[in-house]
């Protein structure tokens, strides 16, 4: 058996996030949530989106049920 190795920290994901929505501004939910990552990758990167918005860096909006969900920059960030 072959072991790979994942180093995701929240800190670095925080950081990805960071810089993913400085460049783009906001992003779908579901694009940071695709199939092709590894488990552990998923629950860092949804751990690192709750804490970005702790810090009221990002926000998650819906504009109505069942709608897409959009994480944003929020104003005075990036």
């Amino acid at each position: 058996y072959e072991v790979k190795a994942e180093l995701w920290t929240v800190e670095m994901k925080v950081q990805e996030l960071r810089v993913l929505l400085t460049v783009r501004r906001s992003v779908t939910f579901l694009e940071l949530f695709t199939p092709d990552k590894s488990k552990l990758e998923l629950v860092v990167t949804f751990l690192a989106l709750l804490e970005l918005m702790r810090q009221r860096v990002a926000r998650a909006v819906q504009e109505r049920p069942f709608a897409d969900i959009l994480i944003a920059l929020r104003d005075g960030h990036g």
